[in-house]
Order: C-alpha cells, then sequence, then structure tokens
C-alpha cells in the first residue's frame, strides 16, 4: 500500500510539472510582448522554465541574478498546487505555505541584491 501511495506522489508531481510547462508554453504564445513583466508572470508558474525565461532577459547580470534567485526560492505555482495536493487530506493550509514562499522569495532577493551591492 506504502508503495502504490509513492508512485501516486511521484505521477501527481510529475503531471503537475508538465501541466505547467505546456501552460508556459501556451501563455508565451498568446501574452503580447516579451518584456519583464511577462518574463515574471510566466516565470511564476513553473521553476524550470521560469527560469531560463528569466536568464534571457535583457537585463544586468546583477539584476537577473536577483531575479533568478528571487524565483528560485519562491519555486512557482507548480510547486504549490503539488504540496497542496501531497496535503490535501493532512488537515494543513496552503496559504500559510504560499505566504511563507513568497516572504522568502522577498528576503531571498533582498539580500542577494544587498550581497552584490558590497
Amino acid at each position: 500500500h506504502s508503495l502504490m501511495d509513492g508512485f501516486y506522489a511521484i505521477v501527481k508531481v510529475g503531471l503537475y510539472m508538465m501541466l505547467f510547462s505546456v501552460l508556459i508554453r501556451l501563455l508565451s504564445l498568446f501574452l503580447p510582448g516579451s518584456g519583464l513583466c511577462r518574463a515574471l508572470l510566466l516565470s511564476s508558474l513553473e521553476i524550470t522554465g521560469g527560469l531560463s525565461l528569466l536568464s534571457n532577459l535583457a537585463l544586468p547580470k546583477a539584476c537577473r541574478y536577483v531575479l533568478l534567485m528571487g524565483s528560485a526560492s519562491f519555486g512557482g505555482f507548480c510547486a504549490v498546487f503539488q504540496t497542496a495536493s501531497l496535503i490535501r487530506d493532512s488537515g494543513l493550509k496552503i496559504l500559510p505555505y504560499i505566504i511563507q514562499k513568497l516572504i522568502t522569495a522577498l528576503a531571498t532577493s533582498l539580500f542577494v541584491y544587498l550581497y552584490l551591492s558590497v
């Protein structure tokens, strides 16, 4: 029974990764422009594709680094959906998790900015 639970969890995580990768591709076809706002929106969905989008922005290296580190520490909404699906029956709430991930992303970005400024 525990092997099947583990297999089921792995399949769910993989399916969310595929779903959000496809969502990024579809939205990139329909969202106009190619600027920072578009890249931030798309990169917030899934970490792998998102980091690739942010790394290709025409920004100074230090600015890209701050954005990349903040995005990596957040993990994307794909990770939020993965976590929500795995804790669904545990009684834990997903909103505090999302808030903590956003605070972590902001703190990471701030610390990276301060580190690069010194």
